[in-house]
């Protein structure tokens, strides 16, 4: 499953966002104005591919 929310001016994703999403495999969130990568993608298991370029993260997370 592939979801693009690209350009959306998302500031940030409500915890519950992808909780019916367990197959999803691409996230691209590019083009928005998040400051870090949301916490609900760490309960995306089969995410293979995640694209947060052109955001204003303000540092690298581990393990992502």
């Amino acid at each position: 499953i592939n979801l693009q929310l690209y350009r959306n001016q998302l500031t940030a994703l409500p915890s519950g966002a992808f909780d019916r999403m367990g197959n999803l495999e691409v996230l691209g969130l590019c083009c928005n104005k998040l400051t870090e990568p949301p916490s609900v993608i760490n309960k995306l298991t089969k995410l293979k591919l995640l694209a947060l370029d052109q955001n204003q993260l303000a540092h690298h997370h581990p393990g992502l």
